[in-house]
């Protein structure tokens, strides 16, 4: 299992940067609508499980931050704990009716 951190300036940034860290190359993205994204957490993989540990991120005025861990397998698995301190739900719903907004 291999542990990286990661801090980056936009959503795209980000993803590219853990697919990277994964030895895969890098997606190509369009310019997000969301606004700025920040991410700054321990991130762990390996070829049945991605962990993001002890995260903070904020993308598009809102925060997060926590632990999320996806395993693979049989019975694949999301565990963890996200505190979210407000968020504005019919705005993300509406933005993810947008195509390409992200």
């Amino acid at each position: 299992m291999r542990a990286a951190a990661v801090s980056t300036g936009g959503l795209p940034d980000f993803v590219a940067a853990v697919v990277r860290a994964s030895g895969q190359a890098a997606p190509t993205f369009s310019k997000p609508v969301v606004g700025a994204f920040t991410f700054d957490g321990g991130i762990e993989y390996s070829p049945t499980r991605l962990a993001i540990n002890d995260f903070k991120m904020a993308l598009g005025g809102e925060s997060a931050s926590g632990t999320l861990a996806f395993e693979d397998g049989k019975a694949p698995s999301l565990k963890g704990q996200v505190t979210l301190p407000r968020i504005e739900l019919e705005r993300w719903l509406a933005l993810l009716a947008t195509p390409g907004a992200f």
